[in-house]
């Protein structure tokens, strides 16, 4: 059984995590001096806001915590049998059989808003893998909810990763489907009739 391939990050979710982190922690560190003044500061001298303030601590440090750890969760690698697109929340296997082709486009997203652009500013123009696809895994609409809206290709059935190096991730993908491939036609049965003559 060959070895799984590198792990290439995605850098969709490396980026929102880079924008969540510096909010998440000042938000938390905010919070966290006002706690510690509430009894002084008539507006949070009640029990009910010191609460409110420490759940607030609590969930911006996670966030926070989470953060620093998504980026290393979020990431495409090549199984021996499979494509594993990995994000901190959701794992999908894409069978070597489902893909079509795999091939470099521009990342040109259409009709972005503000909010939008400054999000995918860095990425715009560079080169990304396109994995067409014969079809999805999972239902398209619930894939839609799990993964970044970006990481779906608007011309056809297929995933966009963003990587690093396009050109690694490309090749490993490649030479994974092709060993793949390779495989399956040794272990297939030879037909009865190819022995005649």
């Amino acid at each position: 059984m060959a070895a799984p391939g590198k792990r290439h990050q995605l850098l969709l979710y490396a980026r929102l995590f880079a924008m969540l982190r510096p909010p998440a922690f000042f938000i938390a560190l905010l919070c966290g001096v006002l706690w510690w003044f509430a009894p002084r500061i008539p507006l949070f001298s009640s029990e009910l806001a010191q609460v409110l303030l420490l759940v607030v601590i609590v969930l911006c440090g996670l966030l926070f915590l989470y953060t620093l750890v998504g980026p290393a969760l979020s990431y495409v690698q090549c199984r021996p049998t499979h494509l594993l697109v990995s994000t901190p929340l959701f794992r999908m296997a894409v069978s070597y059989a489902r893909i079509r082709n795999v091939r470099p486009v521009k990342f040109v997203p259409p009709n972005l808003g503000w909010s939008q652009r400054r999000f995918l500013e860095p990425f715009l123009g560079m080169t990304v893998v396109s994995v067409d696809l014969k079809s999805y895994p999972l239902n398209e609409k619930l894939l839609r909810l799990w993964l970044n809206p970006y990481m779906f290709a608007s011309d056809v059935s297929g995933l966009l990763l963003l990587t690093r190096d396009w050109m690694a991730t490309s090749r490993d993908i490649d030479a994974h489907r092709t060993a793949w491939k390779t495989r399956n036609q040794s272990l297939a049965p030879a037909s009865p009739l190819s022995g005649l003559r």
